[in-house]
């Protein structure tokens, strides 16, 4: 996408939710609630009938989207194998897709999923009835103190980005982990030096950063400070950023066909004949390949091993 295509989809967006409105008061943990609850029909009907809720990541045109939907996950057993993990928790675990995948895989494994959304954690349960090692608890990850229990592998996907404070969250949750475990973040990240060179970028990233329900993106510098350094070394740090544009530029395409008709769209969404919350969803396909390919945004692996 160029500049001037950049500029005008902020034109689009501007004409059904004005970039000033969308700025008015900052997400917060319902917001989030809110967004998952409405959004989970949507990423079924269009993106996994088995309740994935984050990006594919592609190694070959040949593969299959459910085989792209799969990566997290697998790559997420080639650690529980590597390391003999036996406790393994995840941090927003939405529907349960990938705790299905690894309880299948790892039955002799202990699997304990956290989830914001009372829909998701519903969804979650009844999609793990064939397996007896998953358990489901409702909270915010936030909380630490509501974390049952230490872990050999706490992992998150695509969640941590919704954390209020990151780097206070990841300093407590060494804590949670048993000596030698690991934390294990997939998350899309402001990369340091990164910087918006336009009015039109600054509006199009708030559009970006609305659309997934965020204020903003965490920056990596959060998980690579000293201050993280002291308590973890940081074993990965890898850069995905390319693998998930194919899917990006898929969504991109598909959703630059629904705006042709922004005015539709607001009246639409003023009748609440479609939700806001599917107009998100378009800000969200229109504008993250953009950023993910001018390198302000990447996709990464991050595994941090807690220090004894």
């Amino acid at each position: 996408m160029t500049k001037k295509e950049l500029k005008k989809y902020c034109h689009k967006f501007n004409r059904i939710v004005p970039v000033d409105e969308i700025a008015k008061g900052e997400p917060t943990s319902q917001t989030v609630k809110e967004y998952y609850t409405i959004s989970g029909a949507y990423y079924t009907r269009f993106h996994s009938a088995e309740g994935a809720l984050h990006l594919p990541v592609s190694f070959s045109p040949q593969s299959t989207h459910k085989k792209k939907l799969r990566f997290q996950a697998e790559t997420i057993g080639e650690i529980i194998t590597q390391h003999s993990c036996q406790k393994v928790l995840e941090l927003g675990c939405g529907m349960g897709f990938n705790l299905c995948f690894l309880a299948e895989t790892h039955p002799d494994v202990e699997f304990s999923g956290l989830d914001i959304t009372p829909k998701n954690i519903k969804a979650a349960l009844k999609k793990s009835a064939p397996f007896s090692n998953i358990r489901y608890e409702l909270g915010n990850f936030d909380d630490t103190a509501g974390i049952n229990g230490t872990y050999d592998l706490i992992f998150a996907v695509e969640t941590l980005c919704y954390s209020e404070d990151l780097s206070r969250l990841v300093k407590e949750l060494k804590a949670k982990l048993n000596p030698g475990g690991r934390l294990l973040i997939f998350d899309g990240y402001i990369n340091a030096d990164a910087k918006l060179d336009s009015k039109t970028e600054e509006e199009a990233y708030r559009y970006l950063s609305w659309g997934f329900a965020m204020s903003r993106f965490q920056n990596i510098k959060v998980l690579v400070s000293n201050e993280v350094k002291e308590l973890y070394s940081i074993e990965i740090d890898r850069d995905f950023s390319q693998n998930v544009l194919p899917n990006f530029n898929a969504f991109q395409s598909g959703a630059k066909k629904v705006l042709r008709h922004p005015r539709t769209l607001r009246l639409l969404v003023r009748l609440k004949v479609i939700s806001l919350v599917f107009i998100k969803q378009l800000a969200a396909g229109i504008f993250g390949p953009y950023f993910t390919s001018k390198a302000y945004l990447s996709y990464r692996l991050l595994v941090l091993l807690s220090k004894d």
